[in-house]
């Protein structure tokens, strides 16, 4: 399901913490700041099969470029 949201956020995460649950569920929490200098805190709550589904696209990134 994808739902329109009411409220589109754009900044810059600028710190974050993931945490995972015995459930293999896991809870991001990101730091943000807008362009207006606003600070924002987001709780974003995956469920497992989003975990797992983040997994794999972490062991299948593209390779960083170099500078």
């Amino acid at each position: 399901m994808k739902d329109i949201p009411d409220d589109e956020i754009n900044g810059t995460i600028t710190a974050f913490n993931l945490e995972a649950s015995a459930d293999g569920s896991a809870v991001l929490v990101a730091y943000t700041k807008d362009a207006g200098g606003r600070i924002g805190k987001s709780w974003l709550h995956f469920e497992p099969e989003s975990v797992s589904a983040l997994r794999n696209a972490v062991r299948h990134r593209l390779p960083e470029e170099s500078a």
